[in-house]
């Protein structure tokens, strides 16, 4: 059976400083996304500029802020995968997360699924 085909969904705003760990355990899934795209839901801090060097890897679309609805609404219109993985932007997955997700979706008669999560908080 062919493996679908993902896409990653972030919608971000003013989280710059959280959004680059959150990038980075998207890009090193053992099981690599077929598409990222970051919705930029209006940021005014430095969010774009540490998104340049993804530039890549990664899609980003800009809109004004309308709230983390509007943003994933807009993002979902973009998307190109099969699947979706809505993804915070504060959010850290395991190495492999996606790999387990989409084997679990792939199981036959699974309409959606949800992971579990660990909360932490920095000391």
């Amino acid at each position: 059976m062919k493996s679908n085909s993902v896409t990653v969904l972030v919608p971000t705003f003013n989280r710059a400083n959280f959004l680059l760990q959150s990038l980075t355990s998207i890009l090193g899934q053992t099981r690599p996304a077929d598409e990222i795209i970051i919705v930029n839901d209006g940021s005014t801090d430095d969010t774009l500029e540490l998104l340049k060097p993804y530039e890549d890897r990664v899609r980003v679309l800009s809109q004004p802020n309308a709230g983390k609805a509007a943003a994933l609404n807009f993002g979902l219109k973009h998307a190109t995968g099969d699947l979706v993985w809505i993804f915070d932007d504060d959010d850290i997955a395991a190495l492999n997360a996606l790999e387990i997700l989409v084997g679990l979706i792939e199981e036959p008669d699974t309409g959606a699924i949800a992971s579990r999560m660990n909360f932490w908080r920095p000391l």
